[in-house]
């Protein structure tokens, strides 16, 4: 018996829940770079792993957490080129989006989103590749 079989059955469910809505974040992440794919897929798994055994294996198996997930895991860390990479584009869509909208909320959120990735990308590790 797993560990997610001696969880009561409405943690479960939320736990599920949540992996789901952490899963469906993590797709659109990479789609619109502004959501950080990698962190919500750390979140599904581990929902996923103390809630069902089914969909944690289903998750680990698919190309998404391979490319994402195992890779950052296997490597500790982004190298600065990916971070940039993903970074630069990032600010040069919300600078746009920024000056294109008007409602001084969508400003604030635009640019609580980008000080938000760039905190993200500057804590996590960067590796070199040799």
């Amino acid at each position: 018996m797993s560990g997610s079989k001696r969880k009561p059955a409405f943690l479960r469910g939320v736990l599920i829940l949540t992996g789901t809505a952490a899963l469906f974040l993590g797709i659109l992440g990479v789609f619109l770079p502004v959501l950080p794919t990698t962190p919500f897929l750390i979140v599904t798994a581990g929902c996923y792993a103390n809630s069902s055994d089914k969909l944690h294996a289903k998750l680990i198996k698919s190309r998404i957490y391979n490319n994402t997930v195992v890779k950052f895991l296997k490597e500790k860390g982004m190298s600065l080129k990916a971070k940039l990479s993903i970074t630069i584009p990032v600010g040069i869509l919300l600078t746009v989006l920024f000056f294109l909208v008007e409602p001084l909320v969508l400003k604030i959120i635009i640019v609580v989103l980008f000080v938000v990735k760039v905190i993200t990308f500057s804590l996590m590790p960067t590796i070199s590749h040799r």
